[in-house]
């Protein structure tokens, strides 16, 4: 499962990822000045009967059109590893710290949702 990663979109909002649809792809959206700090929820559910154990979270490099980038460990998730026992949902905290060498701009990346299977 993969999310987009954007900074400079909507203001900060919550986004869902239904685990039991691996195929499901959603859009995180953050907003920040230079310097600042942008935070939103990703909420993971599962809604099976299935255990889907450890989940892991990973976040890309954060790239613009021009090429200026923002590492990934700009890229806060807390936390990022969570047990996904059946029929539960659980928040995971994204925040991005925005330092003042970044140029203004729209930022793309990809999160990574990764079970153990």
């Amino acid at each position: 499962m993969a999310g987009q990663l954007l900074l400079g979109g909507d203001r900060s909002r919550a986004t869902e990822l239904d685990l039991c649809s691996p195929a499901a792809q959603r859009s995180v959206a953050l907003e920040s000045p230079i310097p600042g700090r942008a935070e939103t929820v990703v909420w993971l559910h599962n809604r099976t009967d299935r255990d889907f154990g450890r989940i892991r979270l990973r976040c890309s490099d954060l790239l613009a059109r021009d090429g200026s980038q923002i590492g990934s460990r700009h890229v806060v998730l807390d936390p990022e590893t969570v047990a996904m026992p059946p029929r539960c949902s659980r928040g995971i905290a994204v925040a991005l710290e925005v330092t003042a060498a970044a140029r203004p701009g729209v930022y793309r990346g990809t999160m990574l949702v990764d079970a153990d299977d």
